[in-house]
């Protein structure tokens, strides 16, 4: 009742149906979706679209090679091979498309979902035992696959959870809500607040700092900003920012947002931003405290590497 000979007919019955959508959702690839400003969750589920495309493309190639009556090594070996090429040139091409990148973990999401959707269709042509395997392989190869919206998935509901502190840094989860041209890592060298602190390793580029991207927006009804920067050299002069959603159509420009700055000695320092400053930020308009999209510390031309702390970033 489960053999190849039942399942492949069901397949061939919508192959053509499933050949139309993947040539219509193929230019996915290289244009469209969420941008840079785009929810994080949104972000990861969308880069799902590869295990499943790749998957549905593995199906394709498999009622082929099922035609040609291959054996099951063949049709593995050779639909690895095949979705590999196709990932890596659809990865190579991006290259050359504005706002797209080579990444390994898509060329690594093509192969693994094309083999989890072979994996599950071979369950139906096997022996019991086998079945069991084949399935638990397909079933494994998902979930890896579902770990990164996963740890995204409980990140927002710690931020939720945790809110007005920004971040804290006492689970590594939390980096994920912070990007930046400066290296940031979980620390627990120095700490403010709990057992963990976030590492900044700073550049010698014009610019070089991380900022926060992704937490609770809506900051109206709070009396301002603070966060604690530990430094462990000689004083430097650190740079912060505010900005809301309104920012990105002023070509981000410094007047339209909140601009500071402090001299750091050494040690913790604790800079605190009363929210009337950050509401009067902008040069022209009042900022949006419903909509704030982005916070930012970065230093300005050093001349040599430094390494900064920060902890406790929350409203109060």
């Amino acid at each position: 009742m489960g053999s190849d000979a039942y399942v492949t007919p069901l397949i061939g019955k919508i192959i053509k149906p499933l050949t139309i959508l993947l040539i219509l959702v193929s230019p996915l690839f290289f244009f469209g979706g969420p941008d840079y400003f785009s929810p994080r969750l949104l972000q990861e589920a969308w880069n799902l679209g590869h295990f499943l495309f790749f998957g549905i493309f593995a199906l394709l190639l498999d009622n082929h090679w099922c035609e040609k009556q291959r054996s099951i090594l063949f049709r593995f070996s050779a639909c690895c091979l095949v979705l590999f090429f196709v990932g890596l040139s659809i990865e190579l091409i991006q290259i050359a498309v504005p706002g797209r990148s080579f990444t390994w973990i898509d060329l690594f999401r093509d192969v693994s979902g094309g083999l989890a959707f072979l994996s599950w269709k071979i369950s139906s042509s096997v022996s019991s035992t086998q079945t069991t395997f084949y399935r638990t392989a397909a079933f494994f190869i998902l979930l890896v696959n579902c770990i990164p919206l996963g740890r995204m998935g409980l990140d927002e509901y710690r931020a939720r959870r945790d809110f007005p502190l920004l971040s804290g840094f006492e689970n590594s989860s939390e980096l994920s809500r912070w990007n930046g041209g400066a290296e940031l890592s979980q620390s627990d060298s120095v700490s403010l607040q709990g057992k963990y602190s976030g590492m900044m390793r700073l550049t010698t580029e014009k610019y070089s700092g991380i900022s926060l991207r992704h937490f609770q927006g809506d900051w109206s009804g709070r009396n301002g900003l603070t966060f604690s920067i530990f430094n462990p050299g000689a004083e430097i002069t650190l740079h912060y920012r505010v900005h809301d959603s309104a920012h990105r159509g002023d070509m981000q420009a410094y007047s339209n947002r909140f601009n500071g700055k402090a001299v750091l000695s050494g040690g913790w320092t604790t800079i605190t931003i009363p929210m009337a400053d950050i509401l009067t930020g902008p040069r022209n308009r009042p900022m949006d405290l419903t909509h704030i999209e982005g916070f930012g510390v970065f230093v300005i031309r050093q001349n040599e590497r430094r390494v900064l702390y920060i902890d406790d970033v929350r409203l109060f």
